[in-house]
């Protein structure tokens, strides 16, 4: 029911000492959820080991709380996940904007190189947010992999999916559920190396390069 209602964007778990299952079940919730419906699980919990509490996060919850709480707690953790939702939920422009046929709103034009050089920079500001304020609470693979993604696009290359995963600062299992998320939204394409049938390559598709120009444009 969860993944059939795209509406629900913040889901509440319970998650007792010695039930690592629970948090499978949150992890396939939030692998099967598309791209551009958005969920943000907050776990609460009994069990506040390093062991569990890093489980929790790889299975994508995005706060974790311990039993007892207060009500100052708890309403702390909703407004964080309302911005976290809202601010993703807004992402889901860029996704319908990048499908054929959908309209897209224009903005002024920048030239490529102020483009990669916005990019860039966005990039950067995602880095400096990962190195002082911490990884995991500000966690947003999709979003990591798409700029890495697009940057090389900017630049007329393709990138290898080991790199744009790398990007994200998440377990490669968690970053490649991503990339096939990215890849059925029709927002990146995934093709073999030449050089190298090894290795697979991301690129950009052409209507997510037209709407990442406009999404920069309007920044």
């Amino acid at each position: 029911m969860i993944n059939d209602d795209h509406t629900i964007g913040i889901i509440l778990m319970e998650s007792r000492m010695g039930r690592l299952d629970d948090l499978e079940f949150l992890d396939q919730i939030t692998a099967m959820r598309p791209f551009c419906a958005p969920i943000i699980p907050i776990v609460i919990t009994d069990d506040c080991s390093l062991v569990h509490g890093v489980a929790a996060l790889r299975a994508g919850a995005r706060d974790l709380l311990s039993l007892p709480m207060s009500q100052d707690v708890f309403a702390s953790a909703l407004r964080r996940a309302a911005r976290a939702w809202h601010r993703l939920r807004s992402r889901e422009q860029l996704v319908l904007g990048a499908q054929p046929g959908s309209p897209m709103t224009h903005s002024p034009k920048m030239d490529g190189a102020a483009q990669l050089a916005q990019l860039k920079l966005l990039i950067h500001d995602q880095h400096l947010r990962h190195v002082h304020v911490g990884e995991q609470l500000f966690c947003d693979p999709a979003w990591d992999i798409l700029l890495s993604v697009a940057a090389a696009g900017l630049n007329n290359k393709a990138i290898p999916v080991s790199r744009a995963c790398a990007s994200s600062r998440v377990p490669l299992s968690t970053a490649l559920r991503h990339v096939t998320k990215l890849v059925e939204a029709g927002l990146i394409h995934r093709r073999k190396d030449p050089n190298d049938r090894r290795r697979d390559l991301l690129e950009p598709t052409p209507p997510t390069l037209a709407t990442m120009a406009n999404f920069l444009a309007t920044g």
